[in-house]
């Protein structure tokens, strides 16, 4: 979870290097430990960040993958937080 706070804080300050190395690094670890409410978690902040980069493909995957793992996991009001997003994205 730090990982994915430093990212986001990076993100904000536009220190899209350093918080690309910190969203990797907190997927990674999420991924080998299967925990999956913090790795959708992340998945999210990776979109915003990849949103704030101008790169709205790879916002688009990543909020895909958040929201299949919210879907999986049953966790609606994060699905419907990631689907507000998506469809923003649409506009």
């Amino acid at each position: 979870m730090a990982h994915r706070i430093r990212g986001v804080l990076l993100t904000h300050q536009r220190a899209f290097a350093a918080a690309s190395a910190e969203f990797t690094q907190a997927l990674e670890l999420l991924t080998a430990h299967g925990y999956m409410p913090d790795l959708a978690r992340t998945q999210v902040a990776v979109g915003e960040y990849e949103l704030e980069r101008g790169q709205p493909q790879n916002a688009r995957k990543a909020l895909e993958m958040a929201a299949s793992c919210f879907h999986q996991m049953g966790f609606t009001f994060e699905l419907q937080q990631t689907q507000r997003m998506l469809e923003a994205q649409l506009t």
